[in-house]
């Protein structure tokens, strides 16, 4: 969406958009338009057409309602005055209660039509479809067949990858790793090759990590070590506790061939 001017002050005399600055202003979305700080240029990823697959294809389907859609909401002059008790917006007082309004104009209830079809008018997508008179959650339902033929003969990259955004077609394989559980009032805690440890210190109780790629977790009566990537070599296992009562423990390893 663009960053539209939604607040206009009204002095009476004219109407204006109202200046906005700071922390007011989004400058999250800001940056997402203009392809700053981080973001890349919509028109480096998007296009109406797909490039022959090189960027996502983006159509769009617009509602058309006249006169339904907030597009601008009036503000008084503003105010800086500490004893001004409406002192809301930074841009200006709202109106009084008994004139405040809200100007509505074209779109589909609730997004402006300006802003639904920005991305057509920034040069990165087309506008497929603008005639529905139907309010915003019933515009899937009235453009449904127009919606079907633009997937089924949209450019490849919409329907499945394009060069900006890859999907990896495989799993990411999970990383080999050995998991230790017990169940019942014990703890337990790991040693690993080097004379690390993870898990709960038999002595003071308290839980340790010092294995690499390792967690502990410890929840009323039950407990795990886990351990990713584990080093080659021997790991001891302790399990102790302070009553003389049965427990459950689990060991077991697994990689991308066993488990």
């Amino acid at each position: 969406m663009p960053t539209e001017k939604i607040l206009w002050q009204d002095t009476g005399n004219s109407c204006s958009p109202a200046a906005v600055s700071g922390s007011n202003i989004n400058s999250t979305l800001d940056n997402m338009n203009s392809g700053e700080n981080g973001f890349l240029p919509p028109q480096t990823v998007m296009s109406s057409d797909g490039s022959a697959g090189t960027k996502v294809q983006v159509g769009l389907f617009v509602g058309s309602q006249n006169d339904e859609t907030v597009t601008t909401i009036p503000v008084g002059q503003y105010q800086d005055t500490v004893w001004q008790v409406l002192q809301l917006w930074e841009d200006g007082m709202p109106v009084h209660e008994a004139k405040k309004t809200v100007i509505k104009g074209k779109g589909d209830g609730t997004v402006p039509y300006a802003s639904a079809t920005y991305p057509s008018d920034a040069g990165w997508a087309n506008l497929e479809a603008d005639s529905s008179q139907q309010p915003h959650g019933f515009l899937v339902k009235d453009y449904v067949d127009k919606l079907t033929a633009f997937l089924n003969t949209g450019s490849a990259a919409s329907a499945l990858k394009s060069s900006a955004f890859v999907l990896m077609d495989a799993a990411v394989p999970e990383p080999p790793s050995l998991s230790i559980a017990v169940q019942g009032t014990v703890r337990l805690d790991v040693m690993g090759p080097l004379n690390n440890h993870t898990g709960a210190d038999p002595v003071s109780g308290v839980v340790r990590e010092n294995i690499a790629e390792s967690r502990a977790f410890f929840d009323g009566d039950n407990g795990s070590v886990r351990i990713e990537n584990p080093a080659d070599g021997t790991y001891e296992i302790v399990i102790f506790g302070a009553s003389d009562r049965d427990f459950y423990g689990e060991v077991g390893f697994q990689d991308d061939t066993s488990n």
